[in-house]
């Protein structure tokens, strides 16, 4: 049976991703640092209690995980974060837990994976952002973690793709029903053609395992029809 780690999984793009996963039979782990708002129970999803910014907690997680299923057939480094705004108006720990979880999070856990994906041929998917190739004023940081992302993905694909490790990156741009925006000043509007959904990159995903062996998707890009947001005030 196939296995998989997916982190952020509690919600949002996450969530839907091991949606698509355990409706194929897929045995998924998801890490994410609570679930109270996790709606889905399945004997095939394992939830995982793990803050990803902390590097110690992430290994320990992924090595109980390799120890008992003794494989790894796919990995979704999902988790992220994104703080907007004048750069010299975030704080340093803004700063430091956007590039913890977008950044240092996957790259630690793809490390300590890559062994046993290469032994099952398996995929690393990193869910990275339209912003990795946009300049995006008021989210230079945040961009720049996508950015980092998305270079990390195609240059490990090329390392690993001798080894039969399928690498791809997937860019999603404003996407609603993900809690994503709580604490920016901007949202989707309510014009269903001006954002995506967290299944439509589930969709992704899953277009991504469906390849013939052999073929690779290195990377898409989900966009809506047009872009518009709404300026809104950040949640206390």
């Amino acid at each position: 049976m196939a296995i998989a780690i997916v982190t952020g999984a509690s919600r949002g793009i996450g969530l839907a991703i091991v949606k698509r996963l355990t409706a194929v039979g897929i045995t998924t782990y998801g890490f994410a640092r609570q679930f109270d708002t996790c709606d889905l129970e399945s004997d095939l999803f394992h939830k995982v209690i793990c803050d990803v910014t902390d590097i110690g907690e992430l290994c320990v997680a992924a090595n109980q995980i390799i120890r008992k299923e003794k494989r790894i057939d796919l990995l979704v480094n999902n988790a992220g974060i994104g703080v907007f705004g004048p750069h010299d108006t975030l704080e340093v720990s803004q700063i430091d837990k956007m590039v913890r979880t977008n950044v240092t999070a996957p790259f630690i856990l793809s490390s300590q994976l890559l062994f046993w994906l290469r032994k099952s041929s398996g995929t690393i998917v990193n869910i990275a952002s339209t912003s990795g190739f946009k300049v995006q004023p008021q989210g230079a940081a945040y961009s720049a973690t996508k950015a980092a992302l998305l270079h990390f993905g195609e240059c490990l694909f090329e390392e690993a793709r001798k080894q039969g490790v399928r690498v791809t990156t997937i860019c999603p741009d404003i996407t609603a029903d993900t809690g994503f925006y709580e604490q920016a000043s901007f949202e989707p509007t309510e014009n269903e053609d001006t954002y995506i959904l967290p299944g439509c990159v589930a969709d992704a995903v899953m277009n991504v395992l469906h390849q013939r062996p052999g073929t690779v998707i290195s990377q898409i890009v989900v966009q809506p029809q047009r872009f518009q947001i709404t300026k809104r005030q950040p949640s206390s």
